[in-house]
């Protein structure tokens, strides 16, 4: 140890590259580990292909020619043959949008080694296979867009040909509205591909009559009355704004492909690499094997970007003056966002790169569309292209984050991959984002309560990784609209989640005077049993003492009976003592919830004692809960949870006092912060999120009496407010509420479908609702 100096820079240019010294062992000296042959040449090759179009210094066909020539030897050695071939198709899942690269590396390599291209087919014809017995159909359609761009030098067409129109020669057979969907859309997206990789007449001719068999399918129509739709109807007092149209994916790929099929089958922006003259191809092709596809009995469908229901996007950035996003009546629109979504959904696993990949889509189609990137607005000349890239981009990702009824992925990940696209090209992405949360918080009032509440999940959660920075004098105005109007409840969401990320005193120093009061400092709890002043004091310190000791439960059971004695005078002595229990525990675990935990574990027996079964008393107890953390309901709906998870209460109970329950101590005007009107908390992100998890809980668990208890609750509670209500945006809250809970689970709610349509409802639109289950 002699030897080792901390502050010289350590060297080892002297000593040979394969021999290290090790200071911290008597110099003993080791090898250091090669990576064996086979590791090196699995590494040159999927690190060849990966990588192809990704250097924008490097010309394409130059990548393409070096990985090349690496492919013969690299592919087939024993140890990595198996995963090289299989490689190939997971690149083609993760980024689809390489597909026409990757089928041209192979093909140039087949054309050196044909041992490349006989093994690249046996792997696409059991990756067909395998994606129809397990109804993969989004797989299903990248294998046959990598075979369609085999066909130049690989495949031969005629074969692709007739797996198609075996595939369309079921689509009449399919009775199943959203599989039907799901297996044309498959069809309609690989069409245009089969003419780029094999233009003739007949193949022009064989896929026009492919599209019209489609399109004289009976697809159910899906229109603006779909539960899907993402806009609502707003109060009429409410200025009139620009809606965006919105138009379900699939019945605009009908439409955009009329104008492809009268163009002949051809699509500009899509690229041919093939056709350059540094590719050299083969003159031998291969026959996809004769495939049988599953009885359609056995298909099933899949989550996709089609469902029976309708998928709609809508257009983030309109209006505008430019267009900088493909217009609906585009097949470029369809076609970049399935690129675009199949990335997000397939590399879900690393959202680092995909934001990397997702900005740099439009390298792999026809220039001539895109203007560079980080280019303003007013630097666009409308005469030539005008789509921007970091809007197209935007736009796309907020669509999956918005998609109804539930988004493909966990809405945190879509966070996630926002958060990176900003950090990845503050310059350009900042200026886009800030149009894009403009745009969705003006237009709120005419927006799903969902997207209402992922909109200000993302944007609270967004802002914690950028300081809590924003101009929100920018929307001063909106503190001036009605109490509960959507703009102006957005703003204490975030706020809220804001404070939930944070705390309160660090959110105080990010707000204008004006906003300050959206801000609750919840400080230190307030135990008012503890007060000698208070009623009930005498009786609230000895249960809390009683706590405190751990006194078993026959002990702890005479502290109850003394209690109940001294309050016998009052009128409901099992409540007063519920309720001083209650406090007692949630004031010696609110330092955290981890106390909260403890503390009810230790206190369990008691509060089972107590609490009992009886609906009544377990309401009292959540009341009690949620009035003990009445200046922080965040933190009182976890402990509600707590509560639940050790069987204290159930999901009815919890049900029962948002939407059947009144308690005056929570009426509005008197608890301002606690945001509570008709014992529900309207447009709150925490209530929200509460009564899905629950939901999918009662679901989950099979339980259908509760669930159609529960869904009674929330939709006779909106008819009440529709029916009585005077405020016109409360009346706005709670149907639409009740509309997304009907959409969110309609499929459990038309197993019960007789049973909810008993109900005796006055409201039209609730009926209305309902009947779309």
């Amino acid at each position: 140890m002699s030897d080792y100096n901390r502050g010289a820079k350590r060297s080892y240019e002297d000593e040979p590259q394969d021999i290290r010294r090790d200071n911290y062992d008597n110099n003993r000296t080791f090898n250091r580990p090669k990576r064996p042959v086979w590791k090196q040449a699995q590494i040159r090759f999927r690190r060849g292909l990966a990588t192809i179009g990704d250097d924008t210094d490097e010309d394409v066909y130059d990548h393409i020619s070096r990985v090349v020539q690496n492919i013969p030897k690299d592919m087939f050695l024993p140890e990595i043959e198996l995963s090289n071939k299989k490689y190939v198709f997971v690149l083609c899942k993760e980024q689809s949008f390489k597909i026409p690269l990757v089928a041209t590396t192979i093909m140039s390599a087949a054309a050196i080694e044909p041992k490349v291209g006989q093994a690249i087919l046996e792997e696409l014809n059991q990756s067909i296979k395998d994606a129809l017995q397990g109804s993969l159909w989004n797989d299903l359609k990248l294998y046959l867009r990598f075979a369609a761009c085999l066909q130049p030098g690989l495949l031969d067409s005629d074969s692709l040909l007739s797996f198609v129109d075996k595939l369309t020669g079921i689509l009449p057979t399919i009775s199943d509205q959203t599989l039907l969907k799901q297996v044309s859309y498959v069809i309609l997206m690989t069409l245009p591909y089969i003419v780029l990789g094999h233009r003739s007449e007949e193949t022009v001719a064989k896929v026009s009559e492919f599209y019209k068999s489609i399109t004289e399918l009976p697809f159910t129509d899906v229109s603006s009355d779909s539960l899907n739709y993402p806009y609502v109807d707003y109060p009429e007092s409410e200025e009139k704004t620009y809606q965006s149209p919105a138009v379900d994916i699939f019945q605009s790929l009908l439409e955009q492909l009329k104008e492809v099929d009268q163009n002949q089958w051809n699509v500009e922006i899509l690229p041919a690499p093939w056709s350059a003259e540094q590719v050299k191809l083969s003159d031998s092709v291969f026959k996809l094997d004769e495939i049988e596809l599953p009885e359609v009995g056995d298909m099933k469908p899949s989550e996709g970007h089609v469902s029976k229901y309708g998928e709609f996007v809508f257009r983030l950035f309109s209006p505008q003056p430019i267009e900088t996003t493909p217009q609906f009546e585009q097949f470029a629109c369809t076609l970049l966002r399935d690129n675009a979504v199949d990335l997000l959904d397939n590399l879900d696993f690393n959202r680092m790169e995909v934001a990397r990949l997702i900005t740099s889509l439009d390298l792999f189609f026809r220039p001539s569309f895109f203007v560079p990137p980080a280019t303003t607005l007013d630097a666009i000349s409308p005469e030539g292209p005008t789509w921007k890239i970091e809007d197209f981009v935007t736009d796309t990702v907020f669509n999956q984050l918005f998609r109804l009824p539930t988004p493909v992925l966990p809405p945190v990940y879509y966070h996630s991959v926002l958060i990176e696209l900003c950090m990845l090209a503050p310059v350009a992405i900042a200026p886009v984002f800030g149009r894009a949360i403009r745009n969705i918080f003006n237009n709120l009032h005419q927006f799903d309560v969902d997207i209402f509440m992922r909109y200000i999940s993302w944007f609270g959660h967004h802002l914690s990784n950028f300081t809590y920075t924003w101009r929100w004098t920018e929307w001063a105005n909106a503190l001036d609209l009605p109490e509960f109007h959507p703009r102006r409840l957005a703003i204490r969401e975030i706020i809220a989640k804001e404070v939930r990320l944070s705390f309160p005193q660090r959110i105080l120093e990010t707000l204008p005077p004006d906003f300050t009061s959206f801000v609750v400092d919840g400080g230190d709890v307030e135990f008012k049993y503890g007060k000698d002043d208070y009623k009930y004091h005498e009786q609230g310190q000895k249960v809390l003492q009683g706590i405190k000791e751990r006194k078993e439960a026959a002990e702890m059971k005479e502290v109850f009976e003394e209690v109940k004695q001294q309050l016998v005078d009052e009128t409901s002595p099992e409540t007063l003592l519920i309720q001083i229990l209650v406090c007692s525990v949630c004031f010696l675990g609110s330092r955290s919830l981890s106390h909260a935990s403890r503390c009810i574990e230790r206190s369990l027996s008691s509060l089972m004692a107590v609490i009992g079964t009886g609906k009544e008393s377990r309401v009292t107890a959540i009341d009690s809960i949620m009035k003990f953390w009445k200046d922080s309901p965040g933190v009182g709906v976890q402990i509600v949870e707590k509560f639940a998870a050790f069987n204290l209460i159930d999901a009815v109970d919890i049900f029962y006092w948002i939407f059947g329950h009144s308690s005056s101590d929570y009426q509005y005007d008197e608890v301002r912060h606690a945001q509570l009107y008709e014992s529900m908390l309207i447009g709150s992100l925490n209530i929200w999120e509460l009564i899905v998890r629950l939901l999918n809980a009662v679901i989950r668990t099979g339980k259908e009496g509760q669930f159609l208890e529960i869904m009674s609750y929330i939709i006779q509670d909106s008819d009440k407010a529709l029916k009585e209500e005077e405020d016109e945006w409360v009346k706005w809250w709670k149907l639409n509420q009740a509309r997304s809970l009907i959409r969110r689970y309609r499929e459990t709610l038309s197993s019960i479908k007789p049973k909810i349509q008993e109900l005796d409802l006055s409201s039209d639109e609730l009926k209305g609702l309902l009947e779309k289950v």
